[in-house]
């Protein structure tokens, strides 16, 4: 609870306040006077401290106008915050992109799962022939341990020629 600061460290404060509104805003001095007259004692205490300690709590609006203008007087502070605010925003955006393609790369990795389990299996049908002249696709043992055995050599096969190709190109210079 903010009481009886000094009267003349509360006009220092609001005279403070009512130059960095007319200089960022831009209004009228009889506006400017206006705002930092209506701000109560802890307002206008709470504004200055957020300002100058850089503490994020949740306020009323007129609080954070208040410690925006606050922040205006010391140019490096202000430019640290809003660059600061800049950073956040764009993180927390990265963030949501960075959610969305996982989210699109684990489908993905559904579906080339699925399409490599065909795959094998369609060739191992090739030799084993499973519907033998069945033309129902209900029947068709998609899970035959002939097409696992066939998708598991193909993975291991791949692996191994793309480990070959990745040491006979030779790995790069860190």
């Amino acid at each position: 609870m903010v009481r009886n600061l000094p009267f003349p460290l509360m006009e220092a404060m609001r005279e403070q306040l009512r130059a960095a509104a007319i200089r960022e805003r831009g209004v009228s001095d009889s506006t400017a006077r206006g705002f930092s007259k209506r701000l109560s004692q802890p307002a206008l205490v709470t504004a200055f401290l957020l300002a100058h300690l850089d503490v994020r709590i949740d306020t009323d609006q007129a609080t954070r106008t208040a410690a925006e203008l606050f922040r205006s007087q010391d140019p490096l502070l202000g430019s640290v915050v809003e660059r600061m605010d800049a950073l956040e925003y764009r993180e927390n955006e990265h963030s949501t992109q960075l959610q969305r393609l996982h989210e699109a790369l684990q489908l993905v990795h559904e579906t080339s799962a699925a399409i490599e389990q065909a795959v094998a299996y369609s060739i191992a049908d090739k030799t084993e022939n499973f519907l033998r002249g069945s033309h129902n696709i209900h029947d068709a043992p998609i899970t035959h341990k002939d097409a696992i055995y066939v998708r598991d050599k193909v993975r291991d096969e791949t692996r191994k020629r793309a480990k070959l190709e990745e040491d006979r190109d030779g790995k790069p210079i860190r």
